[in-house]
């Protein structure tokens, strides 16, 4: 091609391309260089004669050319016929949008897998609130209510202090994403692209000095805090000591002191079932609600990124098939891509006996969202269709096999937000 061009424009020759756009008529002149170190010059039409302007061309023409094999491959690929659809329109937006969501549906899960072990954790110990509490009331009939009332007091601050020093260990400063500008395009906008970039390196230096003091004034807390509980330690072990010697001199030989030691356990236990259904009512379970309505706003806010994607594309293969006048056949199908679905779901039945037919049926029948969803509700029926090769029995059990062995990782969770999609 380049010895063409040369054969035919030689050294003094150039190229005029004259382009009509809604925003004016413009022409495009380029000289030959056999290096292509020639650059192109644009000029606007501005009455009878054309002005200079610094527009780049390619933002004037589009043009997408294909050779025969190309051609070929789009037609017998989807994702072939999808990128050739692409090709035309500009969805830097609404990926970012879908991209974005994503990473957020990816941090949903993780907080979402942490509420739900939390909430079943607390719900394992709140639980057992009445039998302990029966217990406890059995064993204080042999004691002095006063001395009941007593150790159950100290039992009480015990869990106190306990939840308190919990709290503290695990605190933790947030990450900050501090949000990057990028790139000018324009000179004229280099003052403005720099005053922008200061501002966000000044918010990092603040947030990192905020962080620093943030973190000294936890380590400061649980340092005073531990050698506070220490001291409350050494009270407690005096007050039980002393009140072991007390039931001792009143009934020498006897079994109380193991008694109250046996009572001092249960009361403990009963303070961390009643501690436990306390953070359950008022933290865990609001938590876990909370992030579950987060997620239902993120893939609601997904399904809608998604559906405006769709809709440039069924608009841009509109557009194609009448500037071809029908000759070129193009469709965005109703359905997704499962590929991505199955390559997921074959990931998560690594180590089970899941078989090839069930993950088919599923990929081809239930949704991603379902899926996950008949995960987290352990609705495991839900999934069985006889009509649809889901049978009852051997592959219903399978099926909920695929589904327990995934539990406690957030990448089903994630890979039921993005796949199947257009």
């Amino acid at each position: 091609m380049q010895s063409r061009l040369a054969a035919a424009l030689t050294e003094s020759g150039s190229v005029r391309l004259v382009v009509a756009t809604p925003t004016g008529r413009f022409r495009i002149e380029r000289a030959f260089s056999r290096d292509g170190s020639a650059l192109s010059i644009v000029s606007q039409q501005s009455g009878d004669d054309y002005v200079g302007v610094n527009v780049d061309p390619r933002s004037l023409v589009h043009i997408a050319a294909f050779s025969q094999g190309e051609i070929l491959e789009y037609s017998r690929e989807p994702v072939g016929r999808m990128s050739l659809v692409d090709s035309g329109i500009d969805l830097t937006d609404v990926n970012s949008r879908i991209d974005a969501l994503i990473l957020k549906l990816g941090a949903n899960a993780t907080a979402l897998i942490t509420a739900r072990v939390r909430v079943a954790e607390l719900r394992l110990v709140a639980d057992t609130e009445a039998e302990t509490a029966e217990q406890v009331r059995k064993l204080a009939g042999l004691f002095d209510t006063e001395v009941v009332q007593h150790q159950a007091g100290w039992q009480r601050e015990n869990a106190r202090l306990t939840a308190t020093s919990k709290g503290l260990d695990e605190l933790s400063i947030p990450a900050f994403t501090i949000p990057k500008v990028g790139e000018r395009e324009l000179d004229s906008n280099a003052a403005l692209f720099t005053s922008v970039s200061d501002a966000l390196a000044a918010l990092e230096t603040a947030l990192t000095e905020i962080a620093a003091q943030t973190e000294t004034a936890i380590v400061s807390a649980r340092t005073a805090v531990a050698a506070l509980r220490s001291q409350w330690n050494a009270h407690f072990e005096a007050f039980k000591l002393e009140l072991d010697a007390k039931l001792e001199e009143t009934e020498p030989g006897s079994s109380l002191v193991a008694l109250r030691a046996h009572l001092a356990e249960l009361q403990a236990k009963l303070e961390t079932s009643r501690s436990a259904k306390e953070e359950l009512d008022t933290q865990a379970l609001p938590a876990l609600t909370c992030v579950e309505q987060e997620r239902e706003a993120l893939l609601e806010e997904l399904h809608t990124a998604r559906r405006d994607r769709r809709q440039l594309r069924r608009d841009r293969v509109d557009e194609l098939k009448a500037k071809t006048a029908g000759f070129v056949k193009l469709d965005i199908p109703q359905e997704g891509d499962f590929a991505d679905f199955a390559s997921a779901l074959n990931v998560l039945k690594v180590g089970s006996r899941v078989r090839d037919t069930v993950i088919e049926a599923i990929t081809r029948t239930v949704h991603p969202l379902k899926f996950s969803r008949s995960m987290l509700t352990s609705d495991f029926p839900s999934l069985v269709n006889p009509d649809n090769g889901l049978m009852l029995g051997a592959s219903q059990g399978c099926t909920a096999t695929l589904m327990k062995r995934t539990f406690g990782s957030t990448c089903w969770l994630c890979r039921s937000s993005i796949v199947r999609t257009h």
